[in-house]
C-alpha cells in the first residue's frame, strides 16, 4: 500500500495535468484549460513540496524532457484558441525555478501531430549531437469545390475519387 507523505494544494485549479517530469530536487508539472502554465516546484523535502515559479503560455505540453541541468524541451500543442491545435516544440530555460521563461518554440503546420506527445519511447534526444528527434504528421481533408456552391458536384465527386 502506498503512502501519501506530502502534496501541493490549490495549484492549477478547474485545470488538468497534462505532464509532470521529476528531476532530482526538482520538478515540473504542467496543467491545462484553456493556456498552459509551467510549473517549476521544490520537491528536495517530500514531506513538504513547494511551487516556486510558473509561466503561463497557450497550449499545453504533454511531454517533458530535461536535456541539460538548465534547460527544459516540451512536446504539446499550441491551442491559443481552444483545446485543440498543432504540434508544438518549446525550450524552457530553468535555470531559476522562480522564473523559469521560454527562450524559443517551433509551432509545426495545421493539423500536425506527434507521437511523441504520447508515448516518450518516440522522442529521441541526442546529447554527444546537440540533437532532438520526433516523427510528425499531418493530415486532414482537402475540400475540391470547383463551382463555389459550398457543395460537391457529381463531377468533383469523381475527379475527388482519383
Amino acid at each position: 500500500v502506498l503512502e501519501g507523505i506530502g502534496s501541493l494544494q490549490n495549484l492549477g485549479l478547474d485545470e488538468t495535468i497534462r505532464s509532470v517530469r521529476f528531476m532530482g530536487p526538482r520538478a515540473f508539472l504542467v496543467t491545462f484549460r484553456n493556456v498552459d502554465p509551467l510549473f517549476g516546484l521544490d520537491v528536495s523535502n517530500p514531506e513538504q513540496p513547494r511551487m516556486l515559479g510558473h509561466l503561463t503560455l497557450p497550449g499545453f505540453s504533454s511531454y517533458m524532457q530535461l536535456i541539460d541541468e538548465n534547460h527544459l524541451l516540451t512536446v504539446g500543442r499550441n491551442t491559443p484558441l481552444g483545446n485543440n491545435g498543432p504540434l508544438q516544440v518549446s525550450l524552457f530555460d530553468v535555470t531559476d525555478l522562480t522564473q523559469p521563461r521560454q527562450i524559443d518554440e517551433y509551432t509545426f503546420e495545421r493539423f500536425s501531430t506527434s507521437e511523441a506527445a504520447v508515448d516518450h519511447h518516440a522522442f529521441g534526444y541526442f546529447a554527444r549531437h546537440g540533437l532532438f528527434a520526433l516523427p510528425s504528421t499531418r493530415s486532414y481533408v482537402e475540400r475540391i469545390d470547383q463551382d463555389g456552391d459550398g457543395g460537391l458536384s457529381w463531377e468533383e465527386r469523381e475527379a475527388a475519387a482519383q
